[in-house]
């Protein structure tokens, strides 16, 4: 008796399409990515070019290299900075009210009297910045690192601090009146 061979299309239809192999929509992806990467880099002036313009004419630079810039009382309101490396970077009396900087590095940061109420800061490392006199009103700053971080006289008012960690950091005449506080 002779033994008919199993055929996968009569019992799945499906096996009759085109089998796409995950190597294949892995490397599309990587493609993919570094194609994104390029072309964001290049707005966002990672390749070069003058990254401090580029974020004044547009207020967008995610992922960005801003380490030691100044943007000292400048209006960056809504400005995107989420994941940059703000390491150093002077924003001083500056306007960042509604700014996005997840996952920034503010490190060192000069933050002192300026204002970002209503911005999110969440999982931001501030270690070491000076936030004196800052306007924080309703910022969301859950998980950010505010270890030996100076917030003398800063405006926490409705802040959501959840999970950040305030180690050292100097809250004399702190306002907190309805924050969440870690």
């Amino acid at each position: 008796m002779k033994r008919s061979r199993f055929n996968p299309s009569i019992v799945n239809p499906i096996a009759q399409s085109p089998i796409i192999r995950p190597t294949r929509i892995i490397r599309n992806l990587a493609f993919l990515g570094l194609l994104g990467y390029l072309v964001m880099g290049t707005a966002c002036g990672k390749s070069g070019g003058d990254r401090t313009q580029q974020l004044l004419n547009t207020k967008q630079c995610p992922d960005c290299n801003l380490e030691g810039q100044s943007f000292q009382g400048k209006d960056l309101a809504k400005v995107n900075l989420n994941r940059a490396n703000l390491t150093g970077t002077d924003f001083q009396k500056a306007n960042l009210a509604e700014a996005l900087l997840d996952s920034a590095n503010l490190t060192q940061a000069k933050l002192n009297d300026a204002q970002l109420p209503d911005s999110t800061l969440a999982m931001a490392t501030l270690t070491g910045a000076d936030l004196r006199q800052a306007n924080l009103k309703n910022a969301y700053l859950q998980g950010a690192d505010l270890t030996d971080a100076n917030l003398e006289g800063a405006d926490l008012t409705n802040a959501n601090l959840s999970g950040a960690i305030l180690k050292n950091a100097n809250l004399k005449n702190t306002k907190t009146a309805g924050a969440i506080m870690p």
